[in-house]
């Protein structure tokens, strides 16, 4: 009988395709769909964070580079006050960037977990001389904002490989940056760590102790 049915021409031009529009309904509402807004709510949600990693930088940067020097600060109690806050809102920004960092989402965290090390102990780097120059009677920020520069490098180097979906520029330029600038941002991360006197803490993982052997 139902055979039959379905082979009947108006069964087949208007209560099938009404069935299978019914079906298909059901199916993209309460299946694909909630799938699809978890996925989509998630994009926003990395996106949003990566926005707020990068703005953290900005601002880090900015005020390093608008940190006055020593020289000037010392030429009267005033501008040394000047000094020790803006020293102050510069640790405070590299605390936020942190912050920021701590939110980005556990699968690009690890992918990137080499330059996520380096980051951190150069911002770490940074902010420790900040706390410690501006608690001084007599700042010395010079060392400090002599490294504003490296941090404009390491936002850079983070941008470059950054691989959310929607964070990420059209694909001529990834392609681009990926065979030309991501080693290029890689060795200005690299020498702003050496600037700093610092060892690269990925290549000294990598380095057995003498007391393993």
């Amino acid at each position: 009988m139902l055979e039959d049915l379905l082979k009947d021409p108006l069964v087949r031009a208007f209560v099938l395709p009404i069935v299978l529009a019914i079906v298909t309904t059901f199916a993209v509402e309460y299946l694909a769909k909630p799938a699809l807004e978890a996925r989509k709510a998630r994009l926003l949600r990395g996106r949003q964070q990566f926005d707020e990693v990068i703005y953290g930088f900005q601002k880090l940067v900015l005020l390093m580079s608008s940190m006055i020097d020593d020289a000037t600060a010392r030429q009267s109690p005033e501008l040394g006050a000047v000094q020790r806050q803006q020293a102050a809102d510069a640790s405070q920004a590299s605390q936020e960037l942190f912050a920021a960092v701590s939110q980005l989402p556990s699968g690009w965290v690890a992918k990137h977990r080499v330059h996520m090390r380096r980051t951190a102990l150069y911002v770490s780097y940074v902010r420790g001389l900040l706390i410690a120059g501006s608690g001084t009677e007599v700042p010395s920020m010079d060392h400090a904002r002599s490294l504003g520069e490296g941090i404009s490098n390491f936002d850079a180097y983070f941008l470059t490989f950054a691989t959310l979906r929607d964070s990420q520029p059209p694909l001529i330029k990834r392609a681009f940056s990926k065979v030309f600038m991501r080693g290029d941002y890689e060795r200005a991360a690299l020498m702003a760590l050496k600037h700093a006197s610092l060892n690269d803490p990925v290549a000294d993982a990598a380095v057995p102790s003498t007391s393993d052997s």
